[in-house]
C-alpha cells in the first residue's frame, strides 16, 4: 500500500510539473510574460496547483486560482492586457465556453425569452448587497462605461456620460422617458434633476427598484420590477444603458420592436452596450460563472439585421478606451475602500471585483471589445438627425 501511494504521488508529481512547464512556457513565449518573474505584469506564483488549475480549466481556473489567492500580480491589468493582446486565450481549454454553448442550445429551444434564467442572473449580482457596489461607483452608481472628455473622477465623468446620451436623445422638458434597465435609479435621477423629464425606470431586481424608490422618491419619477417585455405603455424617449447584453442576440428583434412600440413615430432611444472584436461570440466563462450569467457582448451583424425593418439606426458610436479608463477608476476606488469590503463582505469578495476590473480593462486596452452607443428611431431620420460628439 505504501509503494502504492508514493507511486500515485509520483504521477502527481509529474503532473504538475508538466503543467508548470507548459503555462510557463506558454506565457513567456506567447505574451512575455514570466512566472515569478521582476517585471510588474509577471504573475507570482504562491502555490504550484495554479498551474494544473489553468491549464486544465482555462478562464474559470484563472479566475478561481487568484480569488483563492494562489497567485498575484502587481499590474493585473498589465498582465491580461498582454495576456490578452497575444491570443493565447484562444488556445485555452475551452470547457467553460462547452458548457455556456450547451446552455444556450437548451434556451434556444424555447420559444419565448426564459424570464427565470435572467431573473436568476440578476439575483446573482445585482440582488447583493448595494453597498459593494457603492463602495466603488460614484454619485449616481453608473453601473456601465463613464466618459472621460477632460474630466479626471469618476463623478465628473458620470455626469459627462449622461449628458451626452441626452444630447443624443434630444431630451426635453417635460418628456416621458423609459430607462429599460434603470440600475439603481442614478441616470433617470440625473434627467429629472437636469432635464426637467418625468420618468419609469424597468430593473428585475428589487435591491435595485427599493434604492432607487427610497433615494428617488421625491422626483416625478416610477420605479418598477418588471421585464421590458411586459412594458405596454407610451413614452416621448427610451434609453438603455448596459442592459441589451443580457438581452442575448436571439432576443434582439423583440428588444428593438418593443423599444418602437414605446415611441411616437418620430421618437428617439439610445442604446449602449459591450460589443465583441473577437469574432467568437462566446463570453468569458469565468465572469458568467461568477458575475453576469447569461450576459453576451454584442455582435453587431445581428444588431444590425435585428433592427432591420423595426427601427432604423441612425448614429453608432465607440468609446472602448473610455471603458478601460473606468473600470481602473472603479478598482482604485474599490482600493481605497478594500478595510471595509473585506470586513463586511470577505477577502475573496474584494479580491473577484478587482480581478473583475483589471481583467476587462485589460481586455478593452487589448482591443477584443469596445462600447457602443447607438441612436434609433421608428422614422428614417438619417437626412436630417444631427450626431453629437465629445466635447458638448
Amino acid at each position: 500500500m505504501l509503494h502504492a501511494d508514493n507511486s500515485l504521488q509520483s504521477t502527481l508529481g509529474g503532473l504538475y510539473m508538466i503543467a508548470k512547464f507548459i503555462i510557463q512556457s506558454l506565457l513567456w513565449w506567447g505574451a512575455g510574460i514570466r512566472c515569478n518573474g521582476t517585471n510588474p505584469w509577471d504573475p507570482q506564483i504562491s502555490d504550484d496547483r495554479f498551474y494544473r488549475r489553468f491549464l486544465l480549466h482555462g478562464s474559470i481556473g484563472l479566475g478561481e486560482s487568484y480569488t483563492e489567492g494562489w497567485w498575484g500580480c502587481r499590474e493585473l491589468d498589465m498582465f491580461f492586457y498582454r495576456f490578452l493582446h497575444s491570443g493565447l486565450t484562444d488556445l485555452m481549454p475551452r470547457f467553460g465556453v462547452l458548457r455556456i454553448k450547451a446552455r444556450e442550445f437548451l434556451e434556444a429551444l424555447k420559444s419565448q425569452q426564459n424570464k427565470t434564467y435572467s431573473r436568476q442572473g440578476a439575483e446573482q449580482h445585482y440582488e447583493l448587497d448595494p453597498r459593494l457596489f457603492f463602495a466603488f461607483l460614484g454619485r449616481y452608481n453608473n453601473y456601465t462605461c463613464l466618459r472621460w472628455n477632460g474630466v479626471s473622477t469618476i463623478d465628473e465623468a458620470e455626469e459627462q456620460k449622461m449628458r451626452h446620451i441626452f444630447r443624443k436623445a434630444q431630451v426635453q422638458p417635460e418628456q416621458r422617458m423609459l430607462d429599460i434597465g434603470c440600475g439603481w435609479g442614478g441616470t433617470l435621477a440625473y434627467a429629472a434633476e437636469t432635464e426637467g423629464v418625468t420618468g419609469i425606470g424597468l430593473t428585475i431586481s428589487d435591491s435595485q427598484v427599493a434604492h432607487a424608490c427610497k433615494t428617488y422618491g421625491h422626483l416625478p419619477l416610477e420605479f418598477r420590477n418588471q421585464d421590458y417585455n411586459d412594458f405596454n405603455e407610451k413614452v416621448d424617449v427610451v434609453i438603455s444603458v448596459g442592459m441589451i447584453e443580457h438581452v442575448g442576440w436571439r432576443h434582439y428583434h423583440r428588444f428593438f420592436q418593443k423599444i418602437r412600440d414605446s415611441l411616437p413615430p418620430d421618437g428617439l432611444a439610445v442604446v449602449q452596450g459591450i460589443v465583441d472584436l473577437t469574432g467568437r461570440q462566446t463570453r468569458d466563462p469565468w465572469i458568467d460563472k461568477y458575475i453576469w450569467p447569461g450576459g453576451m457582448f454584442l455582435d453587431m451583424k445581428r444588431v444590425h439585421e435585428a433592427a432591420e425593418g423595426v427601427l432604423y439606426i441612425l448614429d453608432e458610436e465607440y468609446s472602448g478606451e473610455d471603458y478601460d479608463k473606468t473600470l481602473m477608476a472603479w478598482r482604485a476606488r474599490l482600493e481605497q475602500h478594500r478595510e471595509f469590503i473585506v470586513t463586511t463582505f470577505g477577502r475573496e469578495e474584494y479580491l473577484k471585483y478587482y480581478y473583475l476590473f483589471s481583467a476587462t480593462a485589460g481586455g478593452f486596452r487589448a482591443g477584443r471589445m469596445t462600447v457602443g452607443q447607438f441612436v434609433l428611431s421608428p422614422s428614417d431620420l438619417r437626412g436630417t438627425y444631427k450626431s453629437v460628439r465629445l466635447p458638448l
